[in-house]
């Protein structure tokens, strides 16, 4: 198995070593795994355009998010954020707190410290490169890796935040809404140049974000990642999902509380550099 203090961040930022609650500070068993509601995201062609219907309802969600304030978030592209959790390992469950500071569209500065006093970091910047570090060891990302890493960033800190769903170049298309007894949803998917496909579902009566699913890869190997996002709270205008529950492959190994998130006018560039 992979150390977990620095090579599972090569792999990627879902895991950064494996996650899940604020608040408890007992080990548990890993959670079984649980069943989805969506299939896999399958890889498909870039739509030419977004299907009107589909680029519709997104406005709305956006309206619903920035109460009719969609020009708020833009002040997001450069922001600060804090979750607390519990990471769900193999070695064992531990709290954890993860900061982030991003700098649209892919430069990330991503902190984790643990409850054993492990911590990473790693920096992505804008020139498709990027370096992880942590307890002294500092590497460089091969691409492979830089993608699985961008990828859990992008959607980690620029979907859940609602950012890249304002992104121009992105389509939106085949959107759903389905309402019964057992099940109550709206649909689109969404592509982005440079990134897997997206599968967003919605809340159809606040029309908020409420999950992501999409075809990652940790470790090289391909693998289904879903985020499950709740109780959403004004964070400086702008209703964003304040918990989140990582899924891979179904089970959960992730869980967040986010306790803060500022919106800098800038962010000093420092803050992306990791030194050996």
């Amino acid at each position: 198995m992979r150390n977990h203090r620095a090579k599972r961040w090569a792999a990627g930022v879902m895991l950064a070593g494996a996650v899940g609650m604020a608040g408890c500070g007992e080990e548990k068993p890993l959670p079984p795994a649980l069943p989805l509601a969506k299939p896999v995201v399958a890889e498909a062609p870039m739509p030419d355009q977004s299907d009107p219907a589909a680029a519709e309802f997104v406005v709305k969600a956006l309206d619903a998010h920035t109460v009719g304030h969609r020009d708020r978030l833009e002040k997001l592209k450069t922001q600060h954020r804090v979750m607390k959790g519990i990471k769900f390992t193999q070695q064992g469950n531990y709290q954890s707190t993860r900061e982030t500071w991003a700098v649209w569209p892919d430069k990330f500065a991503i902190n984790y410290e643990h409850g054993q006093g492990l911590k990473a970091v790693g920096a992505v910047i804008l020139a498709r490169s990027g370096r992880i570090g942590g307890a002294g060891d500092v590497r460089d990302l091969e691409n492979d890796q830089w993608q699985e890493f961008h990828a859990d960033a992008y959607v980690q800190d620029w979907v859940t935040t609602l950012v890249a769903l304002a992104r121009p170049e992105t389509r939106f298309v085949e959107y759903r809404t389905v309402v019964s007894a057992d099940r109550s949803e709206s649909s689109v998917r969404a592509f982005t140049p440079g990134l897997p496909p997206l599968l967003l579902t919605f809340d159809p009566k606040t029309n908020f974000l409420t999950r992501v699913d999409y075809d990652g890869r940790e470790a090289q190997i391909q693998q289904r990642k879903s985020l499950i996002l709740g109780n959403p709270k004004d964070f400086d205008g702008v209703l964003l999902p304040s918990t989140m529950n990582v899924l891979l492959n179904g089970g959960s190994v992730e869980q967040w509380v986010v306790e803060k998130v500022d919106t800098p006018a800038t962010i000093d560039p420092k803050r992306f550099e990791l030194n050996p």
